[in-house]
């Protein structure tokens, strides 16, 4: 594929930041994220989702867990395992612009709903919650109040977050 004049394949670039911001810089259909099915592929997050769903980019990507956890295989991306898998897809985004469309706007849409943290922010402090098991402290940062207008659990002894501010002094 290197060979055609259609198809560019960037240099690997150490730095995020640098990768970043030439992502950014460049116009493309699609973009893939092939991993194999092994111990540490299926250790990583979906990053790659989300880095190619905020340039407005269809991806393809491996059929591994971190990507089967987010992509919905027809809906909001393609996932491929085999080589027959990769090049179906490739040739389905290649050949149909309005399905290219069609994903990127879907990955959008879970951009937005799984991926943003002003929207999941009541995510982690569950998690820190159920892990530490320990009441929150009036003296915690105040993303964690506006989190529980979002609906999330409130803290031992908060009936309101009205109290929670009274609480930490306000």
């Amino acid at each position: 594929m290197a060979g055609l004049s259609q198809i560019e394949i960037g240099d690997f670039i150490p730095a995020y930041a640098d990768f970043a911001r030439r992502s950014s810089e460049i116009h493309c259909d699609l973009m893939i994220a092939p991993l194999r099915n092994n111990l540490f592929n299926n250790s990583k997050s979906s990053i790659k989702f989300f880095e190619y769903t905020s340039l407005g980019v269809p991806g393809i990507y491996g059929r591994v867990p971190p990507y089967k956890s987010v992509v919905t295989h027809g809906e909001n991306g393609l996932l491929a395992d085999s080589v027959e898998e990769w090049e179906t897809a490739l040739v389905r985004l290649i050949e149909d612009p309005q399905e290219r469309y069609r994903l990127a706007q879907a990955a959008t849409i879970t951009l937005k709903n799984q991926g943003l943290l002003s929207e999941n922010a009541y995510r982690w402090l569950e998690v820190y919650q159920q892990i530490t098991h320990l009441p929150m402290r009036s003296n915690q940062p105040d993303f964690v109040e506006k989190t529980c207008r979002r609906g999330a659990r409130l803290p031992t002894g908060c009936r309101s977050t009205g109290e929670f501010a009274n609480n930490r002094g306000h």
